[in-house]
This record gives C-alpha cells, structure tokens and sequence, in this order.
C-alpha cells in the first residue's frame, strides 16, 4: 500500500514487480548534508549476479503533470547532479552503495522551489553474453526520487476529506514537498497484520485524490503534514 501510494502520487511510472530482483533502500531521499549530496543503497535479493544501469531524468511538475527530462549525452552541459557509479554490478547477497553528487555550485535556482530527480536503476542482461532475441528476460527496475529542498520553504496546502466515499483530496500548493500520512494507530481494532498508516508523497504543485483504506477510519484518524526533514508537522483529526 505505501509503495503503491509512493508510485500515484509522485507519479511514478517506472514498472515493478512484487519479486524484485534488488532492493532500493529509500523510493525518496534527501540530501544527507547542505551540499546536496547523497546516497542510495541497493542490495541484492536473487541468487543471480544483476548488471544494472543508472539514469537521471530531472522533475518538474507543471499544471498538476510530471515532465521528466532525461540526462544524456546531448545535454550534459545541463547537468547538476550525477552519481558514482553510473552502472554496477551486483553479486548474490552483495550490497552496494551508489553515491549521488549535487553538481551545482552557484545560481542553483533551489532558493525558492525544490529540484527533483528521478534516479532510475535499470537492469540489463550480462553484457558478455548474447541473448537470443526471443528468449530475452522482462527485466523491471525500480527509479526512486531525490530531492534537493527549496532554501526558503513556504509550507502551504489544502485538503478534504469525504467520509461517506473514504476519498481524501490532497493539494501542495506551496514550494517543496510534503509528506500527507494518514494514521490510525491509536486504533485497537486494527490487526497487527495490517498497516495501521498510509504515506502520501506529494511534490509540490501536485494535487492528488486517494481512498483510504476502510480499516483506518475510526474517530482516532489523524492527518498528519509534514515536509521533508518533519521539521514541520500539523496534526489534523479526518
């Protein structure tokens, strides 16, 4: 449920699967340090050695639509943020880190909104090996974000929630992102087999409608806003 969340409302449109051959530590990361630097990490979950590509696409949301506008050769001029390594390979059981280095050094144009990025870890098939063109292997991957937070943080939003169809509509119309959870923790009903809250990503600029699941409803319900480091957090009772 959080990751399918993750995938609709950040817009998400990278295939995957439930068996996913490696695993992303984070589908949304920030920088660990004001320089914009930062880090993801993948781990392998096959018993097969995966070579896997990394590409960049740059985020902008515009009339409520992501455009994604990928790095390549073509433009590298443009780019301000690239990663160590640009491929890898990843053995059975291995874990490997893939560094991300915000380029930019002045008129970084993060003062006012945020930069966002798609970092998409694609695999390929061994590059020594030739693959019959008909027994080629459906190989899915997974492309998280990262964002480098607006300096000068302007925290607005809008939400309704419709109880009789359980759909909550949520609208970041401030500068940076903000995280919509919706917890009903406090519920003693729910079974412990079950999420007790959902996350909402949403960038800014972005307006999303969500049904929440009918076992999060109770008079305890809280929608909780927070953007990026929860450095601030608004507590609201559904």
């Amino acid at each position: 449920m959080k990751l399918c969340n993750l995938f609709f409302s950040m817009g998400l449109v990278l295939s995957s699967i439930s068996a996913q051959a490696f695993i992303v530590d984070s589908m949304v990361k920030f920088p660990q340090k004001d320089n914009g630097n930062g880090m993801f990490t993948l781990t392998s979950n096959t018993n097969k050695t995966e070579y896997i590509n990394v590409k960049i696409d740059k985020v902008q949301v515009n009339n409520n639509k992501i455009e994604k506008t990928p790095y390549t050769r073509d433009n590298f001029p443009m780019w301000d943020l690239a990663t160590t390594p640009g491929k890898l390979v990843l053995h059975p059981g291995e874990a490997k880190d893939v560094a991300v280095k915000f380029l930019c050094q002045k008129n970084c144009h993060n003062e006012n909104s945020d930069l966002v990025y798609q970092i998409g870890f694609i695999p390929v098939n061994d590059p020594n090996k030739k693959i019959d063109g008909q027994k080629v292997n459906m190989l899915f991957g997974m492309a998280p974000y990262y964002i480098v937070p607006a300096k000068n943080q302007k925290i607005d939003y809008n939400y309704n929630f419709d109880k009789k169809t359980r759909k909550l509509t949520i609208h970041n119309t401030g500068n940076t992102y903000l995280n919509f959870n919706v917890d009903n923790c406090k519920d003693v009903n729910i079974s412990k087999d079950r999420d007790c809250s959902v996350n909402n990503h949403l960038l800014a600029g972005r307006k999303r409608v969500v049904t929440i699941p009918e076992h999060l409803i109770s008079a305890n319900t809280l929608l909780r806003v927070s953007n990026h480091d929860e450095s601030l957090i608004k507590k609201i009772h559904l």
